[in-house]
């Protein structure tokens, strides 16, 4: 369960991170008017933290199935019977 909650936080911190260069991105655009830049960031940043509630409140009734983080769990899974067989489950393509 550990795993799957760091998956999450760090899948969520990337999308910030995206968002965040977006709006650095406004920003630069507009140095030339330093008051009209930091109102566009400071107006995307709140748009940004409304959208992360609004995530917030219909994860619970989202299917997991249809998110990023289901990737992320197969492929945990899939590094888990590696591990514990010693070998891949792909077949070698090189003869022997």
């Amino acid at each position: 369960m550990q795993q799957i909650r760091e998956l999450a936080y760090h899948t969520v911190m990337r999308a910030c991170l995206f968002a965040s260069l977006g709006i650095f991105c406004v920003m630069t655009g507009m140095s030339f008017e330093p008051k009209l830049a930091f109102q566009a960031g400071g107006f995307l940043t709140t748009i940004m933290a409304f959208v992360l509630i609004f995530k917030a409140r219909f994860a619970l009734t989202k299917d997991c199935r249809n998110t990023e983080m289901w990737l992320y769990i197969e492929r945990i899974s899939a590094r888990r019977s590696i591990m514990r067989n010693g070998r891949s489950q792909r077949p070698c393509t090189k003869p022997i």
